[in-house]
């Protein structure tokens, strides 16, 4: 969706587009490396535990770059 905020919306404004990009990338980066991490594998209860907060960090973060995407669309 930022893509096309960046190559077919004129009048968007380019940097924040881009910081944008830069930050779900990043986002990708760290929650790949984050789910290939589990401290406690043979505790059931703690990793269900981590991937709980994991999917719960996620959803905050996916949130909070949805609502900048829509602040695009209101420039």
């Amino acid at each position: 969706e930022v893509l096309i905020y960046k190559w077919y919306v004129p009048g968007v404004d380019q940097d924040k587009v881009n910081t944008l990009m830069a930050r779900i990338l990043d986002m990708q980066d760290q929650y790949i490396a984050r789910c290939s991490y589990c401290n406690g594998k043979e505790d059931k209860q703690l990793t269900k535990s981590y991937f709980k907060g994991l999917r719960s960090d996620l959803q905050t973060e996916i949130n909070a770059i949805v609502s900048e995407i829509e602040g695009l669309s209101k420039q």
